[in-house]
């Protein structure tokens, strides 16, 4: 099945998060007849899972943006597969600013490449394991080029400024830019509002065509 086949869906189910029980130390002191105690009586356990990506994106206020557009595409189900593991570079809100989201909404193959362009496949990459000068390949067929400099992550020029946020089916690192590096250039002009009227501008003089093959 191809990626971009398998990215379509819509969200699952928020699992609810309880603190794991522990066995009050006194018990453990006081003779150790736990293995005396009915099999039926639990005495721990297990962690319920963390949030997949997609619940982090869909259920925080500063990726209302982000949900928007990764439920246009149709990316949601994906990302909120707990038995997938991905390394994902978030944009804010604010980082969608420069855009004209609902235009790039129109374009379903710009958004899809935009938005893959977030995303690595190759497991949760923590920030610790991003090195200075090294390329990540994403889901868009992209390479992002990430820098490293006084000491604080850069990825294709977007900042890092809040890094490894764990989820359960990967990690996410939230950026001050949304990445448009997947784009040729007719395509970006068109969805960047300040090369927008440019991008008018060159179709009206009849050479978008050339504009388009750049």
């Amino acid at each position: 099945m191809s990626i971009r086949r398998r990215f379509t869906g819509r969200r699952g189910a928020r699992a609810p998060f309880l603190a794991p029980l522990r066995a009050p130390l006194a018990l453990v002191l006081a003779g150790g007849f736990l293995a005396g105690c009915n099999d039926s009586d639990p005495v721990s356990a297990e962690p319920d899972p963390q949030p997949t990506i997609a619940q982090i994106v869909l259920e925080s206020p500063d990726f209302s943006t982000l949900a928007f557009a990764l439920d246009a595409a149709g990316l949601v189900a994906p990302l909120d597969d707990a038995s997938a593991e991905f390394t994902v570079f978030a944009p804010t809100n604010s980082a969608f600013d420069p855009l004209n989201v609902n235009l790039l909404a129109g374009d379903a193959d710009a958004l899809t490449d935009v938005l893959l362009y977030h995303v690595v496949p190759t497991g949760a990459l923590a920030s610790s394991q991003l090195q200075d000068g090294q390329t990540l390949t994403t889901l868009a067929g992209a390479s992002l080029l990430v820098r490293v400099v006084g000491g604080e992550v850069y990825i294709d020029g977007a900042r890092v400024v809040t890094a490894d946020v764990e989820a359960e089916n990967g990690i996410v690192h939230v950026i001050d830019r949304t990445l448009t590096g997947s784009l040729n250039l007719a395509q970006s002009a068109l969805i960047l509002n300040e090369t927008n009227l440019l991008f008018e501008t060159v179709v009206a003089a009849g050479l978008g065509d050339a504009f388009v093959s750049a």
